[in-house]
């Protein structure tokens, strides 16, 4: 790990990338559960699936490559809401703001 992270390092945006990602950790912890439930509705849709398998713990399909989607939708997903969760709350104090002056 420790010789991972230190060629990992010497490139810049993965650096960033990696930083940002380590930043949003509770985010990403508490909803990536959604995120997989989401990923299990849209395999469901697009093979063709009984309903019920939306519910299978904890992903769906283990095998072939779908474990890139999960794991996008498990990192991106929490972000995306972390992001937009903020910026609506910070608009909601700039707007209380002008309101009372």
């Amino acid at each position: 790990m420790y010789e991972l992270s230190y060629y990992c390092v010497r490139f810049k945006l993965l650096k960033e990338i990696l930083s940002y990602i380590g930043k949003k950790t509770m985010p990403i912890l508490f909803l990536h559960f959604i995120a997989f439930k989401i990923v299990n509705i849209f395999v469901v849709l697009l093979l063709h699936k009984k309903i019920e398998l939306i519910s299978t713990y904890p992903v769906l399909y283990k095998n072939d490559s779908w474990w890139i989607l999960y794991c996008i939708a498990g990192v991106v997903f929490p972000i995306a809401i972390d992001y937009i969760t903020k910026n609506l709350k910070y608009k909601k104090e700039w707007r209380d703001r002008l309101e009372r002056s």
